[in-house]
């Protein structure tokens, strides 16, 4: 159990990390936003964090969709 628990730990870091790199191409990411960003132990909210960033305009349009709800 712990081993599998181990691996989705690794696959939500991961999903985290590639949310933070997509906004990375659109500007400065804020310590506050990424420290979220990598906390957020949901892996569906990851997941959709990770198509929200990959349809924004720029680090402030993610943070004005994540804040109405993060769900595209």
């Amino acid at each position: 159990m712990k081993d599998w628990q181990g691996k989705q730990r690794e696959r939500q870091r991961g999903k985290a990390e590639s949310v933070i790199e997509l906004l990375e191409e659109l500007g400065p990411v804020p310590e506050e936003l990424r420290e979220k960003i990598l906390e957020e132990k949901d892996p569906d909210a990851l997941k959709n964090w990770l198509k929200l960033a990959a349809r924004s305009a720029s680090v402030e349009d993610f943070c004005f969709l994540l804040d109405r709800g993060g769900k595209i």
